[in-house]
């Protein structure tokens, strides 16, 4: 892994948290709920277009996370 490609992995995350809060506000103010299950898809795969090579995300399937404690693991 290359320092570069640390420097990339918080602007990954931090435009994740920002289209999160916004879609929130959207969804809000049009009166379209956003469940926890679709928040977390749109997330991963938003990481997932990024094509971070040293990212690797592995998602919890719903029914195991009550046993795991887990939505994702990176």
């Amino acid at each position: 892994m290359n320092k570069n490609s640390i420097k990339h992995l918080p602007s990954i995350f931090e435009k994740a948290a920002s289209d999160t809060w916004k879609r929130l506000k959207a969804s809000s103010e049009l009166g379209v709920s956003q469940n926890e299950t679709t928040i977390t898809d749109i997330i991963l795969l938003d990481l997932k277009i990024a094509q971070c090579p040293f990212l690797h995300i592995l998602k919890t399937p719903q029914h195991l996370e009550h046993l795991q404690g887990t939505d994702w693991e990176w």
